[in-house]
């Protein structure tokens, strides 16, 4: 079991752990970028129901921005999440295309 995915739960669930769905997101996430076909489930489901994570996405974006421009695959794949799905910046497909591209270059397969 992915251990991204596990913290992930248990961030969202907050039955051992208080629960932080913004955390729990951004363990999901990292889960994905390793290839974890439920985190990528669960991501969307959450995405979907939008509970407790929209004011928290602007800090997101900003610690990823610093992260992709130390040319962190990781965080570029996350920015071009953000960038497509419009939380925490304006919904702009081409910078989304632009930092998938960025890590693409790296070897990272992002899978969105």
């Amino acid at each position: 079991m992915n251990e991204g995915y596990v913290q992930g739960i248990a961030y969202y669930e907050g039955k051992i752990i208080r629960q932080d769905r913004v955390k729990a997101l951004g363990f999901f996430l990292r889960a994905v970028n390793q290839g974890h076909a439920l985190a990528l489930q669960r991501l969307r489901s959450t995405i979907k129901s939008r509970q407790d994570v929209d004011h928290d996405y602007t800090n997101a974006v900003e610690q990823c921005r610093i992260a992709a421009k130390e040319r962190d695959a990781d965080a570029q794949c996350n920015l071009g999440f953000m960038y497509g799905i419009g939380y925490g910046v304006a919904k702009n497909n081409i910078k989304a295309a632009e930092w998938y591209q960025e890590a693409a270059d790296q070897g990272h397969a992002c899978l969105l």
